[in-house]
């Protein structure tokens, strides 16, 4: 059987409900936006990355979790092997991003994995008439974490594919060093296979 993949990632897209999370995956994967989805739903998209075949697997949450203060209550189990985070607010929200500043980063920090790559999106760029956060203030905040900042708009696809080809090429980039940490990393270019239980990053 010929090779498939040589990297399977699990990324995450995480922040207030509406900010458009799910539509951000569908166009992505789709290269459309659905008129539906379904609760804790991924999808599947293969790209290529410095002749490495990756496997991203792109999971959404749906807005079924309890809300306490604003963010919702995600069961540790839920950030289990997600090697990249996509942290998105609504740039016509500022609720949105105050949350994800002040609660959500809080809660993804204490529950991921150390090697955890983050990015920071603001979504909806096309309604600049209704923009309630600068890009200056998204960037400054991005700045803090260490992170890239990114505007993207789901609708008429503007930063989609740039945003996750990013996260994911910044998840390659860091392997190196998680290799010398963890035995979990599937490497599936012969040699160098892991032959333990975990089998996948997701």
């Amino acid at each position: 059987m010929s090779k498939q993949f040589d990297y399977l990632f699990k990324l995450m897209l995480i922040g207030d409900r509406f900010v458009g999370k799910m539509s951000l995956i569908q166009v992505y994967s789709n290269n459309k936006m659905l008129n539906h989805c379904r609760p804790v739903d991924f999808l599947v998209k293969n790209i290529t990355i410095d002749n490495k075949y990756v496997k991203l697997f792109l999971w959404g949450m749906f807005n079924t979790h309890p809300y306490t203060g604003g963010v919702p209550q995600l069961p540790p189990s839920y950030y289990r092997r997600a090697r990249g985070i996509l942290l998105v607010y609504d740039i016509t929200n500022r609720d949105s991003f105050d949350n994800l500043r002040d609660s959500w980063y809080k809660e993804v920090r204490r529950y991921s994995e150390k090697h955890t790559q983050f990015i920071l999106v603001g979504n909806k760029c096309d309604l600049e008439s209704k923009r309630a956060v600068e890009s200056s203030t998204g960037k400054e905040f991005a700045d803090n974490l260490n992170i890239p900042f990114i505007e993207t708009s789901a609708k008429e696809n503007i930063n989609v594919e740039q945003a996750f080809v990013l996260l994911a090429a910044m998840i390659v980039k860091k392997l190196p060093e998680v290799e010398s940490e963890r035995k979990d990393i599937i490497l599936l270019d012969g040699e160098r296979r892991e032959t333990n239980n975990s089998r996948c990053y997701c």
